[in-house]
């Protein structure tokens, strides 16, 4: 099942959600703010506080959309085969755990310089 088929109870109406276009059009519970990266239009380009905008919500949106990147292409992250809710969490907790091990020693190896 796709996530907005259940947006309602997924996001947080006392937080901000970073979204993608496949939400756009998509009922959100009351109080709940759901931004995505405005377009541009054939006559009509974005502002400079548009384009500000936009780059804000990528720059968040495209690491969080690397972490998924690699927890599907270099861990076959998308296959789950288990049988019981109690093996399925196991199985995603660890692979968080497996992914942020890898990433904090990519951080330490290369010296970069994390969010905060």
């Amino acid at each position: 099942m796709h996530d907005s088929k259940v947006i309602g109870v997924l996001v947080d109406p006392d937080e901000i959600t970073l979204a993608d276009s496949a939400y756009q059009n998509q009922a959100t519970p009351k109080g709940a703010e759901l931004f995505t990266c405005l377009k541009n239009t054939r006559s009509k380009s974005l502002k400079a506080d548009d384009k500000m905008f936009n780059k804000i919500i990528s720059k968040i949106r495209v690491r969080i959309e690397h972490v998924f990147g690699f927890v599907e292409n270099s861990m076959h992250g998308s296959s789950l085969r288990s049988i019981g809710f109690d093996r399925a969490v196991l199985n995603t907790d660890l692979t968080n755990l497996t992914y942020n091990l890898l990433r904090y020693e990519q951080v330490k190896r290369l010296n970069l310089k994390t969010w905060r």
